[in-house]
């Protein structure tokens, strides 16, 4: 990148403009090693020598379509420990991905504890396009972080391209995340690369009725600096972390340890709905 694009990249970041009524509900998340993004369960960053290492390339992936919501949940819940909440992040979508993963929504986004006022959303119209767009990206060191969300295992994105994008990432010391849609695991620069699950979420006890913290099954299949592992995680927007979530847990049980803030009652409203009127049958029209 040369000094006229990444002056405009980083021009770019500093005066995007937080989106109403959402600059003010978010909090710094906890301090994080500087060397390690973690994922805030003691058991898998521990496994991990405190998380995932920082200014490097690591790819999440599902195995099927229907799974990327969840994929871009441990995605986005891991972005949102970053330290550096003054610093945009950049997401590069392969235009082949959005009419099955649909786009990025703010208020979810708020529901997962991320404050959307963080995001660069670059939308290519091919996928040449958004290989260039994440090279950028990628040495640009007023950045905290790259996603790059691409639908299955596109030709352009081969071993040159990561090994390409993980050069960049140690020179500049930003953490850039491949977000793979319905792809196959294959070879690539990546230092870590994991395959998610979608769980059947656990009902909190305050609130049996309705749908707990989303779960996931976390698959360690590629570790360049140790072993692999499985871990069951629960993403806690109050904390900004993943908890462990056992293996005897079933869908009617939840961690102790979670807290639910449950909405207020709502007021000035009927306590039933009105009477149903006068049904009138229209003739079918010829």
């Amino acid at each position: 990148m040369n000094i006229l694009e990444r002056s405009a990249l980083e021009q770019l970041a500093r005066n995007m403009p937080s989106l109403p009524g959402m600059a003010t509900p978010f909090i710094t998340p906890p301090p994080e090693d500087g060397a390690r993004l973690g994922f805030g369960a003691a058991d898998i960053d521990g496994h991990l020598g405190g998380g995932l290492m920082r200014g490097t390339l690591h790819e999440v992936r599902c195995a099927q379509t229907r799974g990327i919501g969840i994929a871009t949940g441990l995605v986005l819940g891991l972005l949102a420990r970053l330290e550096r909440s003054d610093r945009r992040i950049v997401w590069v979508s392969d235009p082949a991905a959005e009419p099955e993963a649909g786009c990025l929504y703010p208020d979810g986004l708020v529901q997962l504890g991320f404050d959307p006022a963080r995001l660069i959303v670059v939308t290519p119209k091919d996928m040449k396009d958004a290989l260039w767009a994440g090279d950028q990206a990628a040495g640009c060191e007023g950045i905290a972080a790259l996603v790059m969300h691409v639908r299955g295992n596109p030709g352009k994105l081969d071993l040159t391209a990561t090994r390409r994008l993980m050069l960049r990432a140690r020179e500049s010391r930003v953490t850039v995340l491949i977000l793979r849609q319905g792809g196959e695991g294959e070879p690539g620069a990546a230092a870590t690369r994991w395959e998610v699950t979608p769980l059947p979420s656990l009902t909190h006890e305050a609130f049996r009725e309705g749908i707990g913290r989303p779960t996931v099954m976390a698959r360690l299949e590629r570790n360049r600096s140790g072993r692999n592992g499985v871990w069951r995680l629960a993403f806690d927007p109050e904390r900004k972390g993943f908890i462990h979530v056992p293996e005897s847990s079933t869908a009617q049980e939840a961690p102790t340890a979670d807290r639910l803030d449950l909405p207020a009652a709502s007021g000035k409203r009927p306590d039933r709905p009105a009477e149903m009127g006068q049904v009138m049958a229209f003739e079918r029209a010829s």
